[in-house]
């Protein structure tokens, strides 16, 4: 049975480091990062991304994170595959639930959804998923 769940994030920690950043090319960088979860996921994540930009600072990313908590009462991790775009202002990412590798209670569960996040502002998630049946 697919159901709608939404959440409200923050970001606990952002370390992101250049690995090409030469002038008149493009800067690519890995980010390690961490967010806090509340509303229908209850919880705190790891995520490791890597983004390229382009001249104006807008970026493109794709990552792994892995998020330990509470999803409807059900606790465990779930694995989110992103694959994102940052306007300069505002990152819009595809959200992909590897099924593989959620444990726990979350065991097989399947999904997508999409975040925004607006530089300095609000965090907002929202998938649809299909639980397992108990």
């Amino acid at each position: 049975m697919s159901r709608k769940i939404t959440a409200n994030f923050s970001v606990s920690s952002w370390d992101e480091t250049p690995f090409i950043d030469q002038q008149g090319e493009n800067k690519m960088t890995t980010t390690r990062a961490g967010f806090i979860y509340t509303g229908d996921i209850n919880g705190q994540s790891s995520i490791a991304l890597v983004m390229i930009y382009d001249q104006q600072g807008q970026a493109r990313y794709t990552g792994i994170e892995i998020l330990e908590g509470n999803v409807l009462g059900r606790t465990g991790k779930i694995a989110l595959r992103h694959e994102g775009h940052f306007d300069g202002k505002t990152s819009r990412t595809s959200l992909h639930i590897i099924p593989e590798y959620c444990h726990g209670e979350l065991r097989g569960l399947s999904g997508s959804g999409h975040s925004e996040a607006t530089h300095g502002g609000e965090f907002h998630l929202e998938l649809t998923i299909d639980l397992p049946v108990e």
